[in-house]
């Protein structure tokens, strides 16, 4: 499992692509709040008040397709996702199918740049987001003296590992599949299990945040027209739907679950 490093930084010819960071701060959290969380599962109260002090924790605002930093004026920090989800990549002169590679979608209350709370881990690993995300900043160093000060942060970081390298598994398991229909179908039935989905009043449930044909392609590790035709064809025969065109967000519903199931388990 390839993990982020708040120290590492693209090379500034790779970076032409993104705008540049956009954070808009607004308030510090509550302890309710962070109580809430997995990362801070059954922590202390006295511990998570020593974070809200001295600005070692606020919340954040990413703005959409905007890159996320975790080292800023020598600090580094890490990330808590509130909302939305961000995009892991790589870049790697090994892989020819574009500039980067996609590690892995992270979302709600999942983090990033954790191992700079415990280790100095090189990589060329960056962090974007194609949605506006709402996060929670906290300070490395803080986040390190408070896991000294209650094992708990450690077990649930740890957890929030095993988390990851599950998803990173399936995603290893969608890759290794030949081709076609049946790729496409079980890349969006783990979507829809990382992810959850909503009820839609026409039918059928939306797969929360943007999922764009590009995504579905990264995911699977095939060319963006290759996705589209196998997600085309799924909207043909009504198991799934999303917009065409127009200003529309990038969502897709699944309107016929067994049959996207069906899908998977053939060897079409």
């Amino acid at each position: 499992m390839k993990l982020e490093s708040p120290t590492a930084r693209p090379h500034a010819s790779h970076m032409t692509s993104h705008k540049p960071i956009r954070l808009r701060r607004t308030r510090p959290p509550t302890v309710k709040q962070l109580a809430k969380t997995k990362l801070f599962q059954n922590v202390p109260t006295r511990v998570l008040k020593f974070l809200l002090k001295d600005d070692h924790i606020r919340l954040w605002t990413l703005e959409a397709r905007t890159q996320l930093v975790l080292r800023v004026d020598e600090a580094d920090y890490l990330y808590l996702i509130r909302s939305g989800y961000l995009e892991v990549r790589l870049y790697s002169s090994l892989i020819k199918k574009g500039k980067s590679f996609l590690l892995a979608f992270r979302g709600p209350d999942q983090i990033v740049g954790e191992m700079s709370a415990i280790a100095r881990h090189p990589s060329v690993a960056f962090i974007s987001c194609s949605e506006p995300c709402q996060l929670i900043q906290i300070r490395s160093a803080a986040l390190e003296r408070a896991a000294e000060m209650d094992w708990r942060i450690y077990r649930n970081i740890a957890s929030l590992l095993i988390d990851k390298t599950l998803q990173e598994r399936k995603r290893i398991e969608v890759s290794l599949m030949n081709e076609g229909e049946a790729q496409v179908a079980q890349a969006l039935l783990n979507f829809w299990q990382e992810r959850g989905a909503d009820p839609r009043p026409e039918g059928g449930r939306t797969i929360r945040g943007i999922l764009r044909h590009r995504d579905v392609a990264d995911y699977i590790g095939c060319d963006r027209t290759t996705a589209a035709k196998r997600l085309g064809e799924l909207k043909k025969e009504k198991i799934i739907w999303y917009p065409s065109r127009g200003n529309h967000p990038h969502q897709l519903t699944i309107i016929d679950v067994p049959s996207l199931e069906t899908k998977a388990r053939s060897r079409k």
